[in-house]
């Protein structure tokens, strides 16, 4: 599969199956990170993102394409330790045969981060009935003056969206990718604004 990362997304920092990272963002910028697992049998990463002066931003986008038996263990933790910070957190889990994905993303605004902005959203897409998913977005607010969410769904592919593709001529790969890319496509939303 393929993906098309938007035009303005140039500045993204890919990561290929990365193991544990501590990163401090400093300055006004906005630091885009595409992290991508794929292929491998056990992996565990833990990812700490600190959000150090006011308004530095974070826009991360992890995907994960399990397959036979991969198994990916993931823990993110983004830290609001500045006012006028913000992040934008997406994890699309693609999920075949026997793989499992465990995510455990949090984010933490503490007091002295007023005025910042959060978003947390997971989805994993269950392709077979062995495939497993735990997701736990969690968010630590004790700032009082926060723009913040969290979202997450774990779930198979619509058989009504199926059907319909297959109703206009595509088999049922086709329409299964077609679907897998829109979900994905939706994902990199995170680094256009959108």
């Amino acid at each position: 599969m393929k993906l098309k990362i938007p035009r303005q997304s140039e500045l993204i920092k890919l990561q290929r199956n990365a193991a544990s990272v501590t990163t401090t963002l400093t300055g006004t910028g906005t630091q885009r990170r595409l992290l991508i697992y794929d292929g491998a049998r056990h992996q565990n990463a833990d990812h700490v993102f600190r959000l150090a002066s006011a308004g530095a931003a974070l826009e991360l986008l992890i995907v994960v394409f399990g397959r036979a038996r991969d198994n990916f263990r993931i823990n993110l933790e983004v830290q609001h330790l500045a006012p006028r910070t913000r992040s934008n957190i997406a994890l699309c889990a693609v999920l075949f045969e026997n793989s499992s994905v465990d995510f455990r993303g949090k984010v933490a605004v503490p007091g002295v981060a007023q005025q910042s902005e959060t978003f947390l959203r997971c989805d994993s897409v269950l392709l077979s009935p062995q495939a497993h998913s735990i997701t736990i977005p969690s968010l630590e607010i004790i700032a009082d003056d926060v723009k913040a969410g969290h979202a997450a769904s774990i779930g198979h592919l619509d058989d009504d969206k199926l059907f319909y593709f297959q109703t206009r001529g595509f088999s049922p790969d086709k329409a299964s990718m077609l679907l897998l890319q829109s979900l994905i496509h939706d994902s990199l939303k995170v680094f256009s604004g959108d």
